[in-house]
Parts: C-alpha cells; sequence; structure tokens
C-alpha cells in the first residue's frame, strides 16, 4: 500500500483549531480507507480556501483494491514523501509486493522520497530495501508512526 500527502502551496504554516479533533478525524478517515484498501493508495490532500486562507479543506482518498500502472503515475504530482507499507500479500495471486511498487516508484522518480514501512524486522530485508532506493526502513511497532513522522519533519 502506498501512504501519500500532498500539501497546496496556499495552506498556511499555522491556523487556529482544535488539533486533537483533527487528528482524530484524520486517524478515523486514514484508518477506513487503509482498511478498505487491501492494495493501493491512500492519499490525504490539504488545501486552503481561496478567501479565507484559516479554512482548510482536507480530501483523503483511497485506489480500493488494486494499484495499477495509471495509478503509480498519479505520483507525477510530486509527493513530498510517500509511506510504502510492505506487504507480502498471501490472499491476492497477482498482488505486488511492497519491493515491485518500490521499484515502479523510483523508476517513475527517481527523487521521490520512499519510506518503507514493514513488519519485517531482517537486517537483509531492510538493507534491500535502502539499496533499492527506500529513504528510510521502518519496522512497524508502536512508535513506527512517529518514527515516520520525524523522518517526513527532516525531510521538509
Amino acid at each position: 500500500m502506498i501512504f501519500s500527502h500532498q500539501v497546496e502551496n496556499n495552506v498556511p504554516l499555522y491556523v487556529i483549531g482544535d488539533p486533537t479533533r483533527l487528528v482524530q478525524i484524520l486517524i478515523n478517515l486514514c484508518g477506513n480507507a487503509i482498511k478498505f484498501t487491501e492494495k493501493g493508495m491512500v492519499t490525504i490532500e490539504v488545501e486552503a480556501d481561496s478567501e479565507n486562507a484559516s479554512l482548510l479543506t482536507f480530501k483523503v482518498s483511497d485506489t480500493g483494491i488494486g494499484i495499477s500502472d495509471e495509478q503509480i503515475k498519479e505520483l507525477d504530482r510530486h509527493p513530498d514523501v510517500v509511506v510504502l507499507d510492505y506487504v507480502l500479500n498471501t490472499v491476492s495471486v497477482d498482488a505486488e509486493d511492497g519491493m515491485a511498487i518500490l521499484q515502479k516508484i523510483k523508476k517513475l522518480d527517481k527523487h521521490v522520497c520512499v519510506i518503507m514501512l514493514s513488519s519485517q524486522e531482517q537486517y537483509g530485508k531492510a538493507l534491500q530495501t535502502i539499496i533499492k532506493g527506500a529513504l528510510e526502513y521502518v519496522v512497524k511497532g508502536p512508535d513506527a508512526f512517529e518514527r515516520v513522522e520525524k523522518i517526513i519533519e527532516a525531510q521538509s
């Protein structure tokens, strides 16, 4: 699964609001998108209203089952970072694993920052992922999303 985000240039760095509630809503929306997307892409887009920059619109979208070459080409929108979930899918025979998708992304744009998220703690798999072009390899666990967030912040 690919998780990407896009923040439009008109979004201000700071706004006043309820960050706790916003995080709860985004986690709920993203959780549902992930739950119903066995393989594919989940995207969060943020844009500010043209007349009132403090009014933000958040859009969470997913591709559902499957990720086609056309969807990979959607990365032409130049996301800041792609978080790719390395999943060995044993349910769908034709499912691609995270490494195959990583290679497609890097072939399309070698400059895209990709963070590979995986439950595999094998050093060899992490090294192979970095060699194939991932910026970081993060093992799933209680602090995985905090680690991903710090990596993304360091790229900004």
